[in-house]
């Protein structure tokens, strides 16, 4: 076990949950004296509503995970790795030569815990794949770092309130991906700036050309012909209901939103303002349609 831990937040089957993992030992994973998973799942008394834990539960939790530690480690010589808060339940996660006594250890541990319920188990496991879920992605790796920087600023009196410039800086493996890059986030910035200068204009015709020019640009941006392929079909049918309806809502604010997450390389925030948009869309077409004669 190293020092260095630390957390981020991300979705498990289909759940919200924190992961605390050891980032210190990746670069000697797998280890091979160690080849057993193991694991103990601990389930929640008071989770909030997203099944994480509470303020008031988690003393309690850190009790348990310390108790496990201890006794697992000292029992089986394992290695705790890292942990799950989700789904209503804490996960522990160790790795060991062989499971050896765990059932027993883990009971032991929980005798002063018998408020809890809790599940254990091992599988063999000589590639750690375990342990490389729960590591974070390089997208997750760079939250937590600018976490950490804007926890030492507030640490010396910094105010996050205040706004100011803030640059970012992409790296690419040769000329043409950068220029890619350059030329997919400028088309989708034109095409924002021309629906916003189409919505000025008040031209019903020129607001839905600019509004379909954003979607090809972003579709092309993530680089799947297939999605590509039922744009036209998708919008055919919009257009149809525009007519009958006549009326657009392009939601320009929404648009602007999902370029600035695509700009920022913010895959989650990205999904998020899809997600809005689509659902907005939906509203918006339900009520046109009811107003159809």
């Amino acid at each position: 076990m190293s020092d260095e831990w630390d957390f981020y937040f991300a979705r498990v089957n289909d759940a919200v949950s924190s992961i605390f993992v050891d980032l210190g030992i990746r670069p000697d994973v797998p280890v091979e004296t160690r080849p057993w998973l193991l694991w103990v799942w601990v389930k929640l008394q008071s989770p909030n509503p997203d099944g994480l834990s509470t303020s008031d539960e988690a003393p309690k939790l850190n009790a348990i995970g310390e108790a496990l530690d201890a006794t697992v480690s000292a029992t089986c010589g394992a290695q705790l790795v890292g942990r799950i808060t989700g789904n209503s339940r804490r996960e522990f996660y160790f790795y060991a030569a062989e499971p050896g006594e765990l059932t027993a250890s883990v009971a032991n541990a929980m005798k002063v815990f018998a408020e809890y319920t809790y599940e254990t188990g091992s599988t063999f496991q000589p590639e750690w794949e375990q342990y490389l879920m729960l590591y974070p992605s390089e997208t997750n790796l760079e939250r937590m770092k600018n976490r950490r920087v804007l926890e030492a600023l507030a640490e010396q009196g910094d105010s996050h309130t205040i706004p100011r410039k803030v640059d970012h800086w992409l790296y690419f493996g040769d000329e043409a991906s950068r220029a890619a890059c350059r030329e997919t986030l400028a088309a989708i910035d034109f095409a924002v700036e021309d629906e916003g200068m189409a919505e000025e204009d008040g031209g019903l015709q020129s607001l839905i050309d600019a509004d379909l020019r954003f979607h090809r640009a972003v579709l092309k941006a993530a680089h799947n012909p297939y999605l590509e392929m039922v744009l036209d079909p998708v919008m055919s049918t919009f257009l149809q209901q525009i007519k009958l309806s006549n009326s657009f809502n392009p939601g320009l604010d929404m648009h602007r939103h999902i370029f600035i997450e695509i700009r920022e390389r913010n895959s989650v925030g990205a999904r998020q303002a899809v997600r809005r948009l689509m659902k907005s869309t939906l509203e918006d077409s339900r009520r046109a349609l009811k107003n159809i004669p």
